[in-house]
């Protein structure tokens, strides 16, 4: 099941568009269980469009797999440049 908050536009074929208000940010979600055997997790980021805002906080894109007893990354995190994050 997937956990949403903001404007999020269901699209088909397992795509979504998120948008953003002024008001809030928009997230989008899911818990599952990775197995041992487990290699690989994908997605793909299109049309990301991450302009630059006059009035209020930068937009910002991430990702985490997170262990959902712990909340802490499972398999560490990456070192950025350029972020604020």
């Amino acid at each position: 099941q997937w956990n949403h908050r903001g404007i999020v536009i269901a699209e088909g074929h397992g795509s979504v568009t998120l948008q953003e208000v002024g008001t809030q940010q928009t997230s989008l979600a899911q818990v599952f269980d990775v197995r041992n055997g487990d290699r690989f997790l994908s997605f793909t980021v299109s049309g990301l469009a991450l302009p630059s805002e006059a009035q209020g906080p930068g937009d910002a894109f991430e990702v985490a797999l997170l262990n959902a007893n712990t909340m802490l990354p499972v398999v560490g995190s990456v070192a950025l440049t350029h972020t604020d994050a």
